[in-house]
């Protein structure tokens, strides 16, 4: 037997609107999606994204009972996939009888509760980004030419904002942002408005990095509050999925301690584990008792890495 180890990850899903507003996704969406996506054609499930084709299947199995999409990234014929005979050693070609078929790897999105929020799982060695997840959703649901568009944000550790939300500041903050991603109209204070003026002046083709940092220094409470808040303003918005917070506590001898955190490396993630006869596939229904352990872990108290 195979033991076969993935990590389930969380994510809250947010409509982008035409003005750029952020707002959660109605708690129903994913549930009246996979209920709709049965009436579509294969044709009205399938959309591309960088050039790679991705496909969704919904799913209403009876056990365990967890309604999801499965959605297929397609292997195309011109990656020169071959199969290799685990006896003979042999090296050929993957070829189908069908010329039309391809081999898809599936990424798992259950979505639970009544607030949007998704479980999402690959078996798959590489998974497929929860990014690309998103933009195939804006695209089978026609959302784009709404002005409209889906985001998924991973669900970070309430213990680790919790912990910055009550530093005594922050002395550091650097954040990435992906090429054409949009910054909030308002918030972050000073902080944010150098975020806006930022991408103002960049090319949408830009990813745009920065860091405010005291160095040694430690500041005044004022700036490595106002640092603090930023990076708040960060983990909340969704606009980065990549940022480090270097926070400081003070003693009552006023004496100043740091603490550096990867914000969205500490995103709730549950490892599940189960098992798989060798050479052969896991069931869906393995695959998915184990996503349901997952959540059910999850909503019992919410921890990185549990």
């Amino acid at each position: 037997m195979a033991e076969i180890r993935k990590f389930v990850r969380f994510f809250d899903t947010v409509v982008i609107e035409p003005d750029e507003t952020r707002n959660p996704a109605q708690g129903s969406f994913w549930f009246d999606l996979i209920d709709g996506m049965h009436s579509w054609s294969h044709q009205q499930r399938e959309f591309p994204v960088s050039g790679v084709k991705y496909f969704g299947e919904p799913q209403h199995p009876v056990s365990p009972a967890l309604p999801h999409i499965q959605v297929g990234r397609v292997r195309d014929l011109s990656e020169q996939l071959k199969k290799y005979n685990l006896t003979s050693g042999s090296v050929d070609p993957l070829t189908f009888e069908d010329p039309d078929d391809r081999v898809s790897e599936p990424t798992y999105i259950v979505p639970f509760g009544n607030d949007g929020r998704v479980a999402i799982m690959s078996p798959a060695v590489r998974a497929t980004r929860h990014e690309t997840l998103a933009r195939w959703v804006t695209g089978v649901c026609e959302l784009a030419i709404q002005g409209r568009s889906i985001e998924l944000i991973p669900v970070v550790d309430e213990e680790v904002l919790a912990k910055i939300a009550n530093a005594e500041g922050a002395v550091m903050l650097e954040v990435h942002v992906d090429a054409g991603m949009p910054i909030p109209d308002s918030g972050g204070g000073d902080l944010g408005d150098a975020f806006r003026a930022a991408r103002h002046q960049a090319t949408d083709e830009l990813d745009l990095v920065l860091r405010w940092s005291l160095g040694r220094r430690n500041g005044t409470h004022s700036i490595r509050d106002s640092i603090r808040e930023a990076a708040l303003w960060v983990a909340h918005s969704g606009f980065s999925t990549k940022a480090e917070v270097n926070i400081v506590t003070e003693n009552e001898e006023g004496s100043i301690s740091r603490e550096l955190h990867s914000i969205f490396d500490d995103r709730i993630a549950k490892r599940v584990e189960f098992f798989v006869p060798e050479g052969q596939v896991a069931p869906d229904e393995v695959v998915l008792a184990s996503i349901g352990e997952a959540i059910n872990n999850f909503l019992r108290g919410s921890s990185v890495g549990g």
